[in-house]
Order: structure tokens, then sequence, then C-alpha cells
């Protein structure tokens, strides 16, 4: 129910604004209508034989997700779909985050934009305290770290920092990782994460500087980024030492707040720079919507569909 309708806002109907772990029945359907609308609304292949995006999706989760004989694929998708829809309302409710998050590391970066961001919309308005990130599901809980992230993650892109960018979604994989579930236990790896936000900060540290080697106490202090003394302190007492040795144990929250910490320090090392001129505005990029059959996968259209 949304925050913003008469019958919450005046008491006569439950509010969704506290965090809330798991799906319930509600956002299961909303979650389930985002599958309809994304992956069955646009499947198949033309009459030229053209694949969809949506199509090689599905013989992903054949093939990789469900683990089912790939000669069985041939079967139309659309008469496939109650036997997912069955399958999607009666998972355990981390089974849909796993399956969110395959999808979302299958698809192209154009179409994954837009799965990401109908899947947030759905889980903020259902006060849920996941949110889908760079491909992982995490339990970030507030919005604003979500955005900080996500803000991170299209900078990093943008600006070409490829390793930086791998470094910082593969802390987020781990971080996701924190839903106690029988297939992802509670050890989250705690130095891991916190190790590997640590190295992504050290590469921005290089891009905004133009010096492979320069420290993040040297990055903050250099006079062209004109960051205040406070903040100074305040980045280098979180990630001015690598956290190999100490980390906050299996700690969700603390988890949570490094790797905002970490977002926003990205965020503001490499906007400084790029107000100092030490590097070159960038757009996020906007990525181009799918070509046609990229994968090669059009042999798997039975020659009717074409038709």
């Amino acid at each position: 129910m949304s925050e913003g309708f008469f019958s919450v806002k005046n008491g006569h109907a439950p509010s969704t604004a506290h965090r809330r772990e798991g799906i319930d029945e509600t956002l299961r359907t909303c979650l389930w209508n985002i599958v309809l609308s994304k992956l069955f609304g646009k499947v198949g292949a033309n009459q030229y034989g053209e694949i969809s995006q949506e199509y090689h999706v599905f013989v992903n989760l054949q093939r990789n997700f469900f683990k089912l004989p790939m000669d069985e694929f041939e079967k139309h998708l659309a008469s496939r779909r109650d036997w997912y829809k069955d399958v999607f309302f009666t998972w355990e409710w981390w089974r849909v985050f796993d399956f969110f998050e395959f999808v979302a590391r299958k698809m192209i970066p154009y179409d994954a934009q837009e799965w990401e961001r109908d899947t947030n919309a759905a889980l903020e308005a259902e006060g849920s305290m996941y949110r889908l990130v760079g491909g992982s599901v995490v339990p970030l809980g507030e919005t604003v770290a979500a955005r900080s992230l996500a803000d991170a993650l299209n900078v990093l892109e943008a600006h070409g920092l490829h390793q930086a960018l791998a470094d910082l979604k593969a802390a987020l994989a781990l971080f996701s990782k924190a839903r106690e579930t029988p297939t992802t236990p509670e050890a989250l790896k705690a130095s891991e994460v916190c190790s590997l936000a640590h190295r992504a900060i050290k590469g921005a540290c290089s891009f905004a500087t133009g010096n492979a080697s320069a420290t993040l106490e040297e990055t903050l202090a250099d006079e062209s980024l004109a960051i205040p003394l406070r903040l100074q302190k305040s980045c280098l007492a979180v990630f001015g030492a690598s956290w190999d040795e100490e980390a906050p144990g299996n700690d969700k929250e603390l988890l949570e707040a490094i790797l905002t910490q970490a977002a926003c320090t990205l965020n503001l090392l490499i906007a400084r720079a790029v107000r100092a001129g030490n590097v070159p505005a960038r757009e996020p990029i906007a990525h181009k919507p799918t070509p046609p059959d990229p994968w090669g996968e059009s042999h798997l259209v039975r020659r009717h569909e074409r038709s």
C-alpha cells in the first residue's frame, strides 16, 4: 500500500514504511508482474528469426538456473508460463531473490537497468529491506544507501574504472549473502567485503590524481580537490588502511554502513577530480537496446515459430 494514500496517512491501513524481511503475497505478486512484463511480454522471435534479449534469458534459465534438459526447450514458452507462475508462487522467499539476481546478471546492461529500476520500485513501495544493486539483492534497507551505491557503480562505469567497478560489484555480491537462507549461511566474509571496498577506493585515488601509487591520505589532501579536513579524517578513519586484519565481524548493519561510506567516498573523489579539471566529465553510459540474436541462439526456435 502506497504511503501517500489516504488510508495509510490516516491510520486505516497498515504502513509499509518499516523495513521488512522476506516476501509477502503482495510483494510476490508485484515481482511476478515484473516477470510478466519484462520477460514474457517480449520473449520470442520475429518473422526473420531474430532472437529477443528475453529469449536469451529464458535459455539461460532453462540451462543454468533450473538445470532442465535443453531438448525440452522447444516447447513454446507461452504455454509454460503457468509452470513458471506455479514455481514462482511456491518458492521460498529467498529463491525469488535468487531468480531476480540471475536474470539481472544475464541481461544486456540496457535491459538490466530497467529490470533493476522496476524491481527496486516494487521493493521500496512494499517496505522491503532489500534492494537490487549491481546484480545483487542486498539488505540495504534505507533507499539512500542503495542510491549511493548505484551512483558509484554508474560513475565507475562511466569513467572506465573497470577494476574498481568489478571490486565494488564483488563486495556487493558477498554482502548479498547476508540473506540468511539454507543456501547462503550467515558467514559474510566480512574482511573480504571490506578489502574489496578498500581496493575500489584505491583505484579511484589513482584515477583522481593521475598517480598510480597515490594513497587515500595523499588524494584527500590534494589541494586541487578541496576536501575539508574533517571529511578527510572521516574517510581515513574507515578506509585509511586495509581491512585484511580487522573487520567488523558478520555484522550486517556495520557492513552496510561501510559499503555506503565507500560509495560516498568514491562519488566524492571522482566528482572533485572532475570539478578540479583533473579528469574529464563523463555522463552515465546510455546502454543501447539489445541487437537481434547477439548470442546466436536462433537455432533453438522452432521453424513454425518463425513463420
